[in-house]
């Protein structure tokens, strides 16, 4: 079943060890989910729900959020959520921020016409 989740999905226990996973789990880390549970490897250790982590999938750096929720059964369940195009897309908007606050400071019109207060919001 959780293996028709396209999420990396992964079932810990009420001691909190890894008890499932499914294959997009196991495949983010080059190996089987028979393996990924005998060696309770992890794909972010440490992280907390909601924390965004990087960590290299398939030899490509991606930006993850962790998400983890308390299973009827006891443990919880976990998912990796991948938000790598959101980071890519901030990024850009950034960058055209900047380049726009550039082109606002350097024309000599706009800064003629906007008062003093305002300059200093733009700039």
């Amino acid at each position: 079943m959780l293996d028709a989740i396209p999420l990396l999905v992964w079932r810990r226990g009420a001691d909190r060890t890894l008890v499932d996973c499914n294959r997009a789990y196991a495949s983010a880390l080059d190996t089987t989910a028979d393996l990924v549970v005998a060696e309770g490897r992890e794909l972010a250790s440490g992280a907390r729900p909601g924390e965004c982590r990087h960590v290299v999938i398939g030899g490509s750096r991606r930006l993850v959020e962790i998400g983890e929720v308390p299973c009827s059964t006891g443990g919880t369940i976990g998912f990796a959520c991948d938000r790598t195009d959101r980071e890519a897309a901030e990024a850009e908007l950034w960058r055209h921020i900047q380049r726009a606050r550039r082109g606002a400071r350097d024309h000599p019109r706009l800064r003629r016409h906007l008062r003093p207060r305002q300059a200093a919001q733009i700039f």
